[in-house]
Parts: C-alpha cells; structure tokens; sequence
C-alpha cells in the first residue's frame, strides 16, 4: 500500500485502475508527456505519441523505432480502430486534441492523478 503522500503526487491513481481494466489485446498508449513509471508498472511497451520537443527525440528517429513515436494520423487511426485503446494524456494535450478539427472524441474519462496533470481515457 502506498502512503498517502504517494497516492497525492504520483500517477498511481491511473496505474491502479490500468492494472484492474487494462487486457493483453488493448492497447496502451501516452500522449504529450512521458510517464516513466508507466511501463514498469503496466509491464508492457508503451508507445508515446505528440512529446514535442523532449529527450526520447534522440531515439524516435533511430533504426528501430518504428511504432513508439506514433504520428498524430497513427494515433487517430488506432483511437478510432477497433481496439480498445487506453490513453493517458496530460490535461494541456486533452485540451488540445479536443478542438473538433482534429477529428478526436475523447473517449471516456476512467480516472485522473489527484492533482488532475494526467488523466487515463478509454475509447469505448
């Protein structure tokens, strides 16, 4: 059990509710910013779409980074695709990629971080 002090200001909250909904065939996937904690606790790859300029850059054009830098048309494509995909977005990218332009729907709202940085959606 994790102290109070952690649950506040860690994304446990959207980890408790991945390791109770999250299935091997979903998808899991970050957008805007990059959670570190979030394979180790998912055990699983986790691509990472829209970081802007960040330190992964560097590897997301190597030899071998196909598929875990997905490009914005990738994303909407697996969003709106027939798996069940999991997003966990940082509340300026929810903003964002709401703009009816982008062609988004937000999907569900399964549970936020208690300081309401980082939300965890769900497309159906």
């Amino acid at each position: 059990m994790l102290p109070a002090a952690a649950r506040w200001i860690t994304p446990w909250p959207i980890f408790s509710v991945l390791r109770k909904e999250l299935k091997p065939d979903d998808l899991l996937i970050q957008r805007g910013h990059y959670l570190q904690a979030t394979p180790f606790y998912t055990k699983r790859y986790v691509p990472v779409t829209g970081l802007g300029w960040h330190e992964l850059n560097f590897g997301s054009v190597r030899e071998g980074s196909v598929g875990r830098f997905p490009s914005q048309e990738e994303f909407l494509e697996m969003w709106k695709g027939p798996k069940r995909v999991f997003l966990i977005i940082h509340e300026d990218d929810l903003r964002m990629i709401s703009d009816p332009k982008v062609g988004f729907h937000s999907g569900r709202e399964l549970t936020r971080m208690k300081d309401g940085k980082f939300a965890l959606l769900v497309n159906r």
